[in-house]
């Protein structure tokens, strides 16, 4: 069974990475004494040796069968042999002749026609099939359009063409004074020009000498259609004998002859070629010779006269037309029925009650969050804005809406993040072992108005609340989940859970209950929250990275308010997708004062831990200002939004209370 090598893996992950076009050009066949064509193929085979290798070229069609499946196919026809061969490799000639896919089959013989034995032709095909192969291959060719074996197809075509040039010119036929045989002093030659010789075009593009070792003697003109199924062409040669005669030879191509010239002792060339151009050359004479030869058109002065008669009646019946123009508004009446229509669509735009029905109001999104009893956003990796994949991550690498990839210097491994087929949860795989302690974390930061109001609690009450995550693997390690107080980065839950994975990828759940002081979420300081995580490392600690090919999936997390857990909450697309697309956050600001007398900028931590795909708005309300006057206020991609003030004269302003109202989009 074909199978993608090792090397071939490496190659689709790197072009990948790098947003590179993948290129598949080649096929080997070879020969492999002792192959066993039913044993497994070891993914790190590489070409065999040149010795055995008994064909190579270029890759014949591609197609696709759906975005993650393409097709690359070798036809060879039966001008192609003899050999045979047990060995099939797809390889990269322009990355170094990586070999990509290998196949392993019985020993098969390849025949080429000759001798009167009809060869055979042969069709080898390699499907490949992995995430966006048709995307990263570049193939837009659907490989259900040329799945044939056309070399028939293509020899009817070329007997087709012979034949009908053979109906018009007949057996033999030469234009003007191509191929007449001359003589220049002591020596013949074929004059350039045009010929068909049993329907077989042939062409001197110069002239061609002839050796007459004899005389008297005839000339002959050889031709036949010589080539295969990638194309095939006219060849010709001269023939000096009494005699020469047509057909097919050793190897199947059939000839055709046509005599050009007899020579006589004492050099006389009598010239034997069947013309064309006597008749052609007649009517053509007798077509200049008729003074009208083309009644039906009109001559150069009688068009110029009728033309000037049709125009300047046609122009004197617009200029006479009162309105020659109606289909056209004038100036005055098309800027009166512009604004009329600007106005009617305005009018009728503002007198709706949901005018912009695509956007969510902000009253709906509060709804929409606070009807929940999950906390978090996107909490089935179902949205993913930026990309459906990310290979060897960074240090905190966006991976999903409202979810980061966290990655600890000392990762040395690759891991591939992307989102499952079902859509439901997102697949963690190490494409390389890691060598050293390594930590990879998937995090979300909840901010304090997420998990009480904005208003402050008294600060001898508790915040109690679950976390829990649903996953399956295919290895046998171990799994840490843990919740941490982003201000000040407390742990406050942890909790680390034995793998039971294996081929099937059975599921497991993990779940970790915490409470904290709420003086931790008070709204005058910045960066309260708390971050939940799930942790996986490798085999210093946990297992996960140690191997190539182990893969965690995590399919549900959630983050309920309480001390006990309940089940799994499904959360539709529809309403994944507005959390992630609309954000709304409430910031108190705290007392802030400057001492200038140019203006003073703030900083208000605002703490959007994913990135944004654009800038949040921001607004102000309550705001108590002494001193001075507010300028402006700045929304901005990092991690904080931005207040200005400007003082008055004596270099003094503040603000002593307000809140800012940040609108941002995922």
């Amino acid at each position: 069974m074909p199978v993608i090598t090792l090397a071939g893996e490496r190659l689709i992950a790197q072009k990948q990475a790098a947003g590179a076009p993948l290129t598949i050009d080649g096929f080997v066949l070879a020969n492999v004494p002792g192959l066993d064509p039913v044993a497994p193929i070891d993914r790190n085979e590489g070409l065999p040796d040149a010795s055995h290798q008994v064909f190579s070229g270029g890759v014949t069609q591609v197609g696709y069968v759906n975005p993650n499946l393409v097709v690359y196919s070798l036809i060879l026809d039966s001008t192609q042999g003899d050999f045979a061969f047990n060995w099939i490799g797809l390889v990269s000639t322009t990355d170094d002749n990586t070999v990509v896919a290998i196949a392993h089959v019985p020993l098969q013989q390849k025949r080429k026609t000759q001798g009167g034995v009809t060869g055979n032709a042969i069709t080898r095909n390699f499907m490949l099939e992995f995430n966006g192969a048709q995307s990263l291959t570049d193939i837009t060719v659907s490989a259900d359009t040329w799945q044939i074996d056309f070399t028939a197809r293509l020899l009817g075509i070329d007997e087709r063409e012979r034949l009908s040039n053979q109906d018009f010119y007949g057996a033999a036929t030469f234009i003007q004074d191509g191929f007449k045989v001359v003589r220049a002093g002591g020596r013949f030659a074929l004059q350039p020009g045009v010929g068909y010789v049993g329907g077989v075009r042939i062409e001197l593009t110069e002239p061609l000498a002839v050796t007459v070792t004899a005389r008297p003697a005839s000339i002959w003109v050889d031709a036949a259609l010589v080539g295969d199924v990638s194309g095939v062409e006219a060849r010709l040669q001269v023939i000096v004998a009494e005699q020469a005669e047509g057909g097919p030879d050793a190897n199947g191509v059939r000839h055709y002859v046509a005599k050009l010239a007899d020579i006589a002792i004492d050099g006389v060339i009598t010239d034997l070629r069947p013309l064309a151009v006597a008749a052609i050359k007649d009517a053509l004479k007798a077509h200049k010779a008729n003074s009208d030869p083309h009644p039906q058109y009109l001559t150069d002065g009688q068009g110029r006269s009728v033309a000037g008669e049709v125009a300047k009646s046609a122009l004197a019946a617009h200029t006479a037309d009162a309105d020659p123009h109606a289909q056209y508004l004038d100036t005055d009446k098309g800027k009166q029925v512009a604004a009329q229509v600007v106005q009617g669509f305005m009018g009728a735009h503002m007198a709706q009650a949901d005018p912009h029905p695509n956007y969510l109001r902000k009253e709906q999104f509060t709804t929409l969050i606070s009807g929940r009893k999950n906390l978090l956003i996107n909490p089935y990796f179902s949205v993913w804005q930026t990309g459906p994949a990310v290979v060897s991550p960074g240090h905190l690498t966006y991976l999903a809406d409202g979810w980061r990839l966290h990655r600890a210097n000392k990762f040395n491994g690759e891991l591939n993040a992307h989102l499952l087929d079902n859509k439901l949860g997102m697949a963690l795989t190490c494409t390389a072992a890691s060598t050293r302690n390594s930590l990879v974390s998937v995090v979300q930061f909840i901010e304090a108005s997420t998990l009480q109001p904005i208003t402050r609690l008294g600060k001898s009450s508790n915040i109690k609340a679950v976390f829990k995550v649903r996953f399956c693997a295919n290895y046998t390690g171990k799994l840490g989940v843990a919740v941490h107080n982003h201000d000040t980065s407390l742990l406050l839950g942890w909790k680390a859970l034995a793998v039971t994975g294996g081929a099937t990828f059975p599921f497991q759940e993990v779940e970790v209950a915490f409470e904290f002081a709420d003086h931790h979420l008070s709204t005058e300081r910045t960066g309260v929250g708390i971050s939940v995580s799930v942790h996986i490392e490798d085999d210093t600690h946990y297992g996960f990275a140690a191997k190539v090919n182990n893969q965690l999936r995590l399919h549900a997390m959630q983050l309920e308010l309480g001390e006990t857990s309940s089940e799994f909450e499904p959360i539709s697309l529809h309403e994944a997708l507005a959390q992630c697309q609309r954000y709304y956050r409430a910031v108190t600001i705290p007392y802030l004062q400057g001492w200038t007398t140019d203006e003073e900028r703030f900083t208000v931590g605002s703490l959007w831990y994913p990135t944004m795909r654009v800038p949040p708005a921001v607004s102000l309300l309550d705001l108590s200002c002494t001193g001075g006057i507010f300028a402006r206020a700045e929304g901005v991609t990092d991690k904080n939004c931005y207040i200005t003030l400007q003082p008055n004269g004596s270099g003094h302003t503040a603000i002593r209370q307000g809140r800012a109202i940040l609108d941002a989009r995922y």
